[in-house]
Protein backbone atom coordinates (compact mmCIF):
# COMPACT_ATOMS: atom_id res chain seq x y z
CA UNK A 1 0.00 0.00 0.00
CA UNK A 2 2.40 2.70 -0.75
CA UNK A 3 4.89 1.88 2.46
CA UNK A 4 6.50 -0.30 4.32
CA UNK A 5 5.17 -1.99 7.43
CA UNK A 6 5.47 0.83 10.50
CA UNK A 7 8.02 2.66 8.41
CA UNK A 8 9.14 5.79 10.05
CA UNK A 9 8.18 8.79 8.02
CA UNK A 10 8.39 12.65 7.07
CA UNK A 11 5.50 12.26 5.32
CA UNK A 12 2.37 15.20 6.68
CA UNK A 13 -1.60 13.52 6.54
CA UNK A 14 -3.39 14.14 3.37
CA UNK A 15 -6.52 13.14 2.37
CA UNK A 16 -7.83 11.73 0.19
CA UNK A 17 -6.12 8.46 1.12
CA UNK A 18 -6.92 5.15 -0.81
CA UNK A 19 -6.64 1.64 0.76
CA UNK A 20 -7.67 -1.53 -0.12
CA UNK A 21 -10.89 -3.92 0.50
CA UNK A 22 -8.96 -7.14 1.37
CA UNK A 23 -10.38 -10.76 1.27
CA UNK A 24 -13.12 -11.90 -1.07
CA UNK A 25 -15.39 -13.34 2.06
CA UNK A 26 -15.08 -10.41 4.59
CA UNK A 27 -14.09 -7.70 2.22
CA UNK A 28 -11.54 -5.90 5.44
CA UNK A 29 -11.25 -2.53 4.82
CA UNK A 30 -7.77 -1.16 5.06
CA UNK A 31 -5.75 1.82 4.75
CA UNK A 32 -2.38 3.20 5.71
CA UNK A 33 -2.47 6.36 8.02
CA UNK A 34 0.15 8.42 9.92
CA UNK A 35 0.55 7.69 13.49
CA UNK A 36 2.26 10.34 15.57
CA UNK A 37 3.60 9.85 18.99
CA UNK A 38 5.95 12.61 20.95
CA UNK A 39 8.63 13.09 18.44
CA UNK A 40 8.09 9.94 16.28
CA UNK A 41 5.85 9.53 13.37
CA UNK A 42 5.15 6.18 11.36
CA UNK A 43 2.89 4.64 8.57
CA UNK A 44 0.50 2.62 10.17
CA UNK A 45 -1.75 0.04 8.40
CA UNK A 46 -5.31 0.35 10.36
CA UNK A 47 -8.54 -2.63 9.58
CA UNK A 48 -11.34 -0.05 9.24
CA UNK A 49 -13.99 -1.40 11.95
CA UNK A 50 -17.17 0.40 11.60
CA UNK A 51 -18.01 -2.47 14.65
CA UNK A 52 -15.62 -2.09 16.98
CA UNK A 53 -16.64 1.32 19.16
CA UNK A 54 -12.65 2.41 19.33
CA UNK A 55 -9.69 3.00 17.73
CA UNK A 56 -6.87 0.65 19.17
CA UNK A 57 -3.22 0.42 18.22
CA UNK A 58 -1.31 -2.94 18.31
CA UNK A 59 1.87 -4.33 20.50
CA UNK A 60 3.90 -3.58 17.76
CA UNK A 61 2.76 -0.39 16.65
CA UNK A 62 3.43 0.40 20.15
CA UNK A 63 6.65 -0.26 20.12
CA UNK A 64 7.64 1.29 16.89
CA UNK A 65 6.08 4.31 18.25
CA UNK A 66 8.49 3.79 21.47
CA UNK A 67 5.60 2.86 24.27
CA UNK A 68 5.82 0.48 26.29
CA UNK A 69 3.91 -2.13 25.10
CA UNK A 70 3.46 -4.03 28.21
CA UNK A 71 1.30 -1.28 29.44
CA UNK A 72 -2.63 -1.37 28.51
CA UNK A 73 -3.91 2.52 28.64
CA UNK A 74 -5.19 5.21 26.59
CA UNK A 75 -2.49 7.29 24.51
CA UNK A 76 -2.62 10.80 23.21
CA UNK A 77 -1.77 9.83 19.11
CA UNK A 78 -2.35 11.93 16.77
CA UNK A 79 -3.70 9.67 13.44
CA UNK A 80 -3.45 11.30 10.03
CA UNK A 81 -3.82 14.79 11.48
CA UNK A 82 -6.21 14.34 14.39
CA UNK A 83 -6.02 14.05 17.54
CA UNK A 84 -6.95 10.55 19.08
CA UNK A 85 -7.03 8.78 22.52
CA UNK A 86 -6.31 5.86 20.63
CA UNK A 87 -5.99 2.35 23.26
CA UNK A 88 -3.53 -0.25 23.30
CA UNK A 89 -4.61 -4.01 23.15
CA UNK A 90 -4.24 -6.57 26.60
CA UNK A 91 -0.61 -8.10 24.92
CA UNK A 92 -1.69 -11.45 26.61
CA UNK A 93 -4.92 -11.71 23.58
CA UNK A 94 -3.11 -13.10 20.86
CA UNK A 95 -5.76 -12.82 18.67
CA UNK A 96 -5.83 -9.11 18.62
CA UNK A 97 -2.89 -7.72 20.28
CA UNK A 98 -1.03 -6.97 17.00
CA UNK A 99 -4.26 -5.25 15.00
CA UNK A 100 -4.79 -1.64 14.24
CA UNK A 101 -8.16 -0.95 14.32
CA UNK A 102 -9.82 2.16 13.11
CA UNK A 103 -12.83 2.46 15.19
CA UNK A 104 -16.22 4.25 14.81
CA UNK A 105 -15.25 6.63 16.96
CA UNK A 106 -12.55 8.14 14.50
CA UNK A 107 -15.29 8.85 11.80
CA UNK A 108 -17.04 10.75 14.91
CA UNK A 109 -15.10 12.82 16.21
CA UNK A 110 -13.41 13.80 12.44
CA UNK A 111 -16.15 13.72 10.89
CA UNK A 112 -13.99 11.76 8.14
CA UNK A 113 -16.16 9.61 5.21
CA UNK A 114 -15.21 6.80 3.50
CA UNK A 115 -16.19 5.12 -0.06
CA UNK A 116 -16.22 1.98 -0.88
CA UNK A 117 -15.76 0.67 -4.25
CA UNK A 118 -15.87 -3.23 -3.94
CA UNK A 119 -15.92 -3.62 -8.09
CA UNK A 120 -11.90 -2.03 -7.48
CA UNK A 121 -11.74 -3.42 -3.96
CA UNK A 122 -10.76 -0.20 -3.06
CA UNK A 123 -11.96 2.15 -0.25
CA UNK A 124 -11.01 5.89 0.38
CA UNK A 125 -10.95 8.47 3.05
CA UNK A 126 -11.94 11.81 2.59
CA UNK A 127 -11.25 13.98 5.74
CA UNK A 128 -15.39 15.40 5.39
CA UNK A 129 -18.75 14.28 3.24
CA UNK A 130 -18.22 17.76 1.21
CA UNK A 131 -14.84 16.49 0.34
CA UNK A 132 -15.67 13.54 -0.45
CA UNK A 133 -19.27 14.88 -2.70
CA UNK A 134 -16.83 17.49 -4.26
CA UNK A 135 -14.11 14.35 -5.47
CA UNK A 136 -16.49 13.03 -7.16
CA UNK A 137 -18.52 16.01 -8.53
CA UNK A 138 -14.93 17.15 -10.07
CA UNK A 139 -14.54 20.19 -8.05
Amino acid sequence: MGSEYLAETSAKPVFPVDGIIYDQVYGRRIINLIVGFKNKTISVPFLMDSGCPMTTIGTETMIALGINANDVFKMHLNVHGFESIPFSHDPDDKKIRDLNLLGWEFFRDTKAHEDVDLEGRKVTLFKSKADMLAFYNGK
